[in-house]
């Protein structure tokens, strides 16, 4: 998937009402037998309540977070927000959105994923003067583009909005703001177990394609799947256990190397857990 932008915000953090806006308007208009009417800026104008600038902003988040492709059609997981959880308020929505937009392999700013799996540390804080060094450094490092400070300091602003406010991804429980510009880190509550299950399967199909085997170190590994859901070893265990249970994979700690074995052929099985 192409990658978002260091500006793509227009310094707007991520709004699950605006979101939840646009995501109706495409489905709306893909209802329609004959496939009336297309997805443009004057038919989110006229059909949401948000502002020219909102507007932009909110297109680009709705791919990001994987409720759209790249052509702004409604993607599977899109199609089934909508029809379950039209104005974005489960948990698991919320938490499936913060996959898509930290996942390497997914629609979200290089910046996010590095910042999530490698800059927050649960029991500290962070400010936003340090998360944009650290946004300005990860840009120019990854040489896709060159950006100033001036630049990756609305993105720092915009990622600290997205995980602290309420009408964001503040109900993960991420980030708490204590003061002006300095937020605590916080351990959020675990995602749902058949979160963690799609998360893993469409990070397995990135990654690892049609092998039906992995050492087990890998779910862990820095910057995976379970760092990206901010778990820890144990927990990733527990739920492979989970998983092994109901008949998803199978984990082998017998002799090493220690393997895990999927049983699933498509993510959607996770999604159908999901939204039913």
């Amino acid at each position: 998937m192409d990658r978002l932008g260091t500006s793509f915000h227009r310094t707007f953090a991520l709004s699950r009402p605006g979101l939840a806006q646009v995501l109706r308007v495409v489905c709306d208009l893909e209802s329609h037998p004959d496939g009336e009417g297309e997805l443009t800026f004057s038919r989110l104008e006229t059909d949401t309540t948000l502002g020219p600038v909102y507007i932009t902003s909110m297109r680009r988040y709705a791919y990001g977070v994987g409720l759209l492709d790249s052509g702004e059609h409604s993607t599977c997981l899109g199609k089934k927000v909508m029809f379950r959880d039209p104005d974005l308020t489960m948990r698991e929505t919320m938490w499936l959105m913060h996959f898509w937009m930290t996942a390497p392999f997914g629609g979200g700013p290089v910046y996010w994923h590095d910042i999530m799996t490698r800059c927050l540390r649960p029991g500290d804080s962070v400010e936003r003067k340090e998360l944009a060094d650290s946004v300005h450094r990860c840009v120019n490092e990854g040489g896709t583009e060159s950006v100033s400070l001036k630049t990756a300091g609305p993105a720092a602003t915009v990622f600290l909005g997205t995980y602290s406010k309420p009408d964001s991804l503040g109900p993960l429980g991420f980030l708490t703001e204590v003061s002006t510009g300095r937020y605590l880190v916080d351990t959020p509550s675990p995602p749902p177990l058949w979160c963690f299950a799609y998360g893993l399967a469409e990070y397995w199909q990135a990654n690892w394609g049609e092998v039906t085997g992995v050492n087990l170190t890998r779910v862990a590994e820095e910057g995976g799947v379970g760092p990206i859901f901010m778990m820890g070893g144990g927990l990733i265990n527990r739920y492979l256990g989970d998983l092994q249970r109901e008949g998803f994979a199978v984990v082998q700690r017998r002799t090493p190397p220690f393997q895990l074995t999927r049983n699933w052929d498509d993510p959607e099985v996770f999604l159908e857990r999901i939204y039913g």
